[in-house]
């Protein structure tokens, strides 16, 4: 996809939502290399007299003019750009707007139904990547709630998160797994199993944020209030133990 955007030198209404994503990616990525010396873009940068700063500001005032027209899109990229951007807000740019843009994202992923193993989908890649964008916008729901002490968006009490599926792009690669440091034949091939594991305890964090959330509703006698704490707090340390 990030190939076909990138050979037009002009984009029409209906590849908004793609464009927009692919500058999300690049953002984010121009981002991650910039710092790093050894990168060899920064050469190429140079040939065209291009800041890579300014670039990436660029780059996220696109993004931003067209926000909202690809949520009212409402594709699956919709709440990819959402989750990208607001990852890249929550630790550079604006902690505010990055609770609205997840926001948006997590409200996208409700709207297409991503909660649910669609069986219109006979592609296991395409299944997989609606189940990975599920996946993602509770943890980013739970993490946006920690940092912000505010509700989170998902009852997983009516949805639940998506076991990950064992996928080529999740191998390990063989040289590592072959390492004098890893002892053992039973090593995971892939890292679903750290997916699998990623999600259990956000599901964990969610029950606790619940239950405390609960509690500041009640109004109760101070010594009930104590022990209602008391009994959240023994039983988050069980599932923390037993996970």
């Amino acid at each position: 996809t990030a190939r076909r955007i990138t050979s037009q030198t002009v984009w029409r209404r209906q590849d908004l939502s793609t464009t927009m994503l692919v500058l999300a990616v690049a953002m984010i990525g121009l981002h991650s290399v910039l710092p790093d010396d050894r990168w060899p873009g920064h050469e190429l940068l140079r040939e065209y007299s291009v800041d890579g700063e300014k670039l990436m500001h660029y780059l996220n005032n696109e993004i931003q003019r067209n926000l909202l027209d690809i949520s009212i899109d409402c594709r699956i990229e919709a709440v990819q750009v959402c989750l990208l951007v607001s990852s890249y807000y929550i630790y550079h740019r604006s902690p505010s707007l990055a609770w609205t843009v997840s926001g948006m994202g997590v409200r996208s992923a409700n709207a297409l139904h991503l909660y649910t193993k669609s069986v219109q989908y006979e592609s296991p890649v395409v299944d997989e990547i609606r189940s990975r964008c599920w996946n993602h916008a509770i943890s980013s729901d739970t993490f946006a709630s920690v940092v912000y002490g505010r509700p989170c968006s998902i009852d997983t009490e009516l949805v639940a998160l998506h076991s990950p599926r064992e996928m080529d792009d999740l191998a390990i690669d063989p040289l590592l797994l072959e390492n004098e440091w890893i002892f053992g034949d039973g090593m995971p091939k892939t890292t679903a199993g750290f997916f699998a594991m990623k999600y259990e305890i956000y599901n964990i964090i969610r029950d606790i944020l619940s239950r405390f959330r609960r509690l500041q509703l009640r109004k109760e006698t101070i010594e009930e209030d104590l022990l209602a704490i008391v009994e959240a707090a023994q039983d988050s340390e069980e599932q923390l133990v037993s996970w």
